[in-house]
């Protein structure tokens, strides 16, 4: 949707927000040819009473981490970070069972306005002398999973722009309106779509039958492509939570007081980083003969539990290609639980090309843009977001160029 007011403001922000339940990933730039930038907030929403919202003050800290606003009724919300704090856990909302798209637009509102404060951006609005609220524009796109895009991306536009195409929130005792002058939401896969249909160097998308796969923390989304065509399409709950949760099950791990983030990524480095595991074991276990037992005890877990876990992936492949599966010539993988499987697929998929990570040197310039370690496993995670927000660029400088004609 191309917003028909672009001439109140002028846009000042790009973004693309993919909304994960372990991650929200957001790739943003401020004007059309300002360099990609990137910001991560940790999923959890807070429900705050009036007496918790009152005892709130801003922090010198960055505002994507002491990110919380201010509801008409008194009450508010705090956001990733500051969610996380022990006496705000009991109302925090991060679940499996959760659909993102329940709290998609005040989270999308709220990390708008901390890039807006981060980056100095925004017009303020006055009444007389008396200042009302900061204005910023926006072109975003947001990414949501298949299970919930087909029924529920309208219902999240409309959300975002109320009734004059503008939110409006209270982030931090500063009332912000957004507008958009391009507002859209796609599925998780269109960022791998994006980037492969855009690599001049590959043979044609529509002459391809090119399968996407996005391995997610609670999600697996599968499309397949036959000459530019959709196939098959499906997004099953067998995402990384299922190693995760065998782990803890069968390591009799307590996970009442271990952030579910942290334990996820302690099950995903698991040898190569041990710390990760003793770090939340030294709570409950001070001997050390004791701490490295039950710390054997876990990296064992991790390795049967991902065997299993490419048992289920085997098998939904199998029922969800079916006699597709021979005519697959290329397989797009990312996600971050694709690291732990790049093995096992190159084997399942011997007769196609697998790329992991994204083609066309996408992994280059995400490593380079955000200044990434080569082996980061949060590349995988970044691949989607980052093709739909440099397509998105695109179109903007476009429309752009065609304004000043």
């Amino acid at each position: 949707m191309w917003s028909m007011k672009d001439n109140l403001d002028p846009l000042r922000l790009t973004l693309c927000i993919d909304m994960g339940k372990s991650l929200n990933k957001v790739v943003y730039s401020v004007e059309p040819n300002g360099p990609q930038k990137l910001i991560l907030m940790e999923p959890e929403v807070a429900s705050l009473s009036k007496k918790l919202l009152s005892a709130l003050s801003i922090v010198n800290c960055n505002p994507e981490d002491d990110a919380w606003i201010k509801l008409k009724d008194g009450t508010g919300l705090a956001f990733g970070l500051l969610a996380q704090k022990p006496n705000y856990r009991l109302q925090s909302s991060s679940k499996k069972k959760e659909q993102k798209f329940e709290m998609a637009a005040w989270r999308c509102g709220a990390i708008i306005c901390a890039i807006a404060e981060k980056e100095g951006l925004g017009r303020n609005c006055y009444c007389g002398t008396q200042y009302l609220y900061r204005r910023v524009r926006v072109a975003l796109e947001v990414l949501l999973p298949l299970s919930e895009y087909y029924l529920h991306k309208e219902e999240l536009m409309s959300s975002l722009l109320g009734e004059d195409n503008a939110f409006t929130l209270n982030f931090r005792s500063n009332i912000y309106e957004i507008q958009f002058s391009c507002l859209d939401v796609k599925p998780e896969g269109a960022g791998q779509l994006m980037i492969r249909q855009a690599d001049e160097n590959a043979l044609p998308f529509k002459e391809r039958n090119i399968l996407c796969l996005i391995f997610g923390h609670y999600n697996i989304t599968g499309i397949l492509y036959r000459r530019g065509q959709i196939q098959r399409k499906d997004c099953p709950s067998l995402g990384f939570f299922q190693i995760v949760e065998s782990v803890a099950a069968n390591a009799g791990l307590d996970k009442t007081n271990i952030p579910e983030a942290r334990l996820a990524e302690a099950v995903y480095f698991g040898r190569d980083k041990p710390e990760y595991i003793r770090a939340f074991l030294l709570g409950s276990l001070s001997n050390s003969k004791n701490l490295s037992s039950m710390t054997e005890r876990i990296f064992q877990a991790i390795e049967q539990s991902t065997l299993d876990y490419w048992v289920l992936v085997e098998r939904w492949l199998k029922d969800f290609l079916a006699e597709d599966l021979v005519i697959v010539d290329e397989v797009l993988v990312t996600g971050g639980a694709s690291y732990k499987l790049e093995k096992q697929l190159k084997e399942f998929f011997a007769h196609a090309l697998v790329v992991r990570g994204g083609s066309g040197g996408v992994v280059k310039a995400i490593r380079n843009n955000f200044n990434l370690k080569a082996n980061d496993p949060l590349i995988d995670r970044l691949v989607e977001c980052f093709g739909v927000h440099t397509a998105l660029l695109q179109l903007v400088k476009k429309k752009q160029l065609l304004e000043k004609k």
